[in-house]
């Protein structure tokens, strides 16, 4: 486990169109060429209660916050179109997640393991639950699914022991049988 509590980029130059700047020590990466940005890295000694990912962003890496232990609450805005896979998991204290119309891919594993969360709204904008993407969220009992949700992955929402409601939405293709307990 590194002892790494803050990423510090000095006046980025872009080499390659491709150059990294901080928020506060979370680490970016951006490409000037694509305007693609992408949350790279939360320090896994950094202490973040609650956060919200920089407009602009389209993507949050892999296991970015994982097993963030202070994060109680997080916000994604609009730009964000894709969250990759581990990127929240094992956030125990995660109670709170907003979620805004933009986002089309929550990846695997992305939310395992949140132990405290309680409901999630999933946004219209977003085709792709993938496999796992909520899996061992103990208090989560409210899912309601956005209108374009068209795949839900294997075992979604498994270990899910109080999940109670689920809404359906007509765009819905492909629902694996074990996707919940």
């Amino acid at each position: 486990k590194s002892s790494i509590n803050k990423f510090v980029c000095e006046d980025s130059e872009f080499v390659g169109g491709v150059g990294y700047f901080d928020d506060d020590g979370i680490l970016y990466k951006k490409n000037i060429y694509t305007e693609a940005q992408t949350l790279v890295k939360c320090p896994n000694s950094k202490a973040v209660k609650t956060y919200t990912v920089l407009d602009g962003t389209t993507f949050v890496n892999n296991k970015a916050f994982a097993n963030k232990s202070t994060l109680t609450s997080l916000t994604i805005p609009s730009s964000v179109t894709s969250i990759g896979e581990y990127a929240f998991s094992s956030c125990p204290y995660l109670s709170s997640i907003s979620l805004a119309n933009g986002l089309t891919t929550i990846g695997n594993y992305a939310f395992y393991n949140c132990d405290v969360l309680k409901t999630i709204h999933i946004p219209d904008t977003v085709t792709t639950i993938n496999a796992d993407a909520f899996n061992g969220c103990d208090l989560l009992n409210e899912v309601y699914l956005g209108k374009a949700v068209k795949t839900i992955g294997d075992r979604a929402f498994l270990n899910c022991p109080k999940f109670t409601v689920l809404t359906i939405p007509d765009a819905l293709t492909s629902l694996r049988t074990d996707y919940t307990n």
